[in-house]
C-alpha cells in the first residue's frame, strides 16, 4: 500500500497530493472540519484493518500492530506534503523503505 502511494504521488500523470489530505491541509479551519475530521479517522479505521488482516495472516505480530494504522497514515500525509513539491518516485520509495524497516517484519 505504501509502494502504491508512493507509486501514484509521483506519477506526473495525476494531480498532485490526495483530495483527503489536501482538503484537511487547507480547509481544516472551515465549517468542515468535522467532515474532514470524520473523512481522516475512516481512512485510519482502514488502515487498521489492513494491519488487522496482515496479523490474521501471520504477516505482521500483534505487539507490532499497535499504533500501526496511524504510524502507516501519517506516512502516507507525509509523502502526500512531498509529492506537492516535486519530490521524486525514487525519493518516495526511500521514504517508504525507511518507514518499513521502523516496523519490520513479524
Amino acid at each position: 500500500m505504501l509502494i502504491a502511494s508512493a507509486d501514484r504521488l509521483a506519477d506526473p500523470s495525476t494531480p498532485p497530493g490526495c483530495f483527503r489530505c489536501n482538503a484537511t491541509l487547507e480547509l481544516s479551519d472551515t465549517e468542515l472540519f468535522d467532515d474532514l475530521r470524520e473523512a481522516n479517522d475512516r481512512y485510519r479505521h482502514h488502515m487498521g484493518r489492513i494491519v488487522d488482516r496482515a496479523v490474521e495472516i501471520g504477516r505482521l505480530s500483534e505487539a507490532k500492530a499497535a499504533d500501526l494504522a496511524s504510524y502507516v497514515t501519517v506516512i502516507v500525509n507525509g509523502m502526500v506534503v512531498l509529492s506537492r513539491t516535486g519530490t521524486t518516485r525514487d525519493e518516495l520509495h526511500a521514504v517508504v523503505d525507511r518507514a518499513i524497516s521502523q516496523f519490520g517484519s513479524a
